[in-house]
């Protein structure tokens, strides 16, 4: 068990690291977003691999029977997760482009991004915090709740570090979205827009959904719909 404390910690503090930390100007270094993207992925891949490895090899050690109640909250929280996930996807530039939405102000704000200014991190963040409410060892109580901090508490860090750095469009893009989703929406500073978000996403989110499903038992010998 000790390994497996020992890679959430690395992994939660890496993660939480490259969030809030402006990187040094190394002679080499890829500059800008896409190279924080770049060194961000050379360096949690292989901690998040090592996580995984280590939740593998660690013993079972049974804590308790999560209520129906939990197990109920678990089985829908991952819908939303596929929603912000498929809609964050489909609103980005292609990966690692380095594009930044605030530059662009108030033009950047549409679809998910009415929701919140960080989909895909809430998107792993309710996946993580789903298996959380219906862990029932030891072991997937450090692996998921390790996951649900990192990706929880990184999008106020990378806030926090993007209003510090400025630049065009910033001020005008912070104002009008949200970290905490919908918060914008409720405060009256934004408002809900399927259409912006597409029939196609949420068609993808719900196929998503369903997959992860009706594969959990078949792939991770853990079903999720009883058979009875």
């Amino acid at each position: 068990m000790l390994e497996l404390q020992l890679a959430a910690i690395a992994f939660l503090v890496l993660h939480l690291l490259f969030a809030a930390a402006p990187l040094p100007s190394w002679r080499g270094m890829p500059r800008g977003e896409r190279g924080r993207r770049l060194l961000g992925l050379g360096a949690e891949l292989p901690a998040l691999a090592w996580l995984i490895a280590a939740y593998r090899r660690a013993p079972e050690l049974a804590l308790w029977e999560p209520p129906d109640a939990l197990l109920a909250l678990a089985l829908v929280l991952p819908l939303p997760a596929a929603l912000l996930l498929v809609a964050g996807l489909a609103a980005l530039d292609p990966p690692l482009s380095g594009r930044r939405e605030e530059s662009a102000g108030a033009e950047a704000v549409r679809g998910i991004v009415r929701v919140t200014r960080h989909p895909l991190s809430w998107a792993v963040s309710l996946w993580a915090l789903g298996h959380l409410l219906a862990a029932d060892d030891l072991a997937a109580l450090w692996l998921f709740a390790a996951l649900f901090a990192a990706f929880t508490l990184g999008p106020a860090l990378v806030d926090r570090r993007r209003l510090r750095e400025g630049g065009p469009g910033v001020g005008i893009f912070y104002q009008t979205t949200s970290n905490l989703p919908f918060q914008a929406i409720l405060e009256g500073r934004q408002r809900l827009a399927f259409r912006e978000i597409g029939p196609a996403p949420i068609a993808g989110a719900l196929a998503l959904y369903l997959v992860l499903v009706l594969l959990h038992g078949p792939l991770l010998g853990v079903p999720l719909l009883s058979e009875g």
